[in-house]
């Protein structure tokens, strides 16, 4: 899924999390979009900041940004969805095999309910994830 977030465009792989309330863009995948400038992004007093909790242990501090999501139906149809996104902070602060950098993005509740999922197994393997805009 294509993702652009402020003034920065790249793609990102999700992990599709119908338990995660929010979509939620982790440090590898944030360092790839956001580059050097996820590093001044301070976490603790930046007042868009957003916690949450359930992902890891703890809370998880978070910055919120506004992003767009394109991605194409099986009909090869351009869909964007306007959405915010969250930034989640990095820890350990610089990039790392530990920690929360080794995670996947998650694309939670707040997308997926916008959009319709169809998981079809009748080509077994794979399986196929399809995107469906809802009405």
């Amino acid at each position: 899924m294509t993702v652009q977030a402020e003034r920065y465009l790249g793609s990102v792989r999700f992990m599709i999390d119908t338990g995660a309330a929010v979509s939620i863009l982790l440090p590898t995948d944030a360092h790839s979009l956001l580059r050097h400038d996820l590093f001044e992004i301070d976490f603790e007093r930046d007042p868009r900041r957003y916690d949450v909790s359930g992902f890891s242990a703890g809370r998880t501090r978070c910055v919120v940004l506004p992003a767009r999501y394109a991605f194409t139906t099986d009909r090869a149809r351009l869909h964007t969805i306007r959405a915010p996104i969250l930034v989640a902070e990095p820890t350990p602060f610089r990039p790392s095999s530990e920690g929360n950098w080794n995670r996947s993005s998650l694309l939670g509740r707040d997308l997926i309910h916008r959009i319709g999922l169809l998981l079809d197994y009748t080509n077994h393997p794979p399986v196929r994830l399809t995107f469906h805009l809802e009405s």
